[in-house]
């Protein structure tokens, strides 16, 4: 496994988080977790 898909992973995890914990979409939950990514 390479490094691309371990933080693929990662991200998923988060998304499905953010789904379960905020009652997000999907949709929503992806744009959540690539805003975050953008501002580190």
């Amino acid at each position: 496994m390479d490094d691309l898909d371990v933080i693929e992973g990662k991200r998923e995890e988060l998304v499905g988080r953010l789904q379960a914990k905020y009652g997000y979409t999907k949709e929503k939950a992806e744009e959540e977790a690539d805003s975050w990514v953008r501002k580190l």
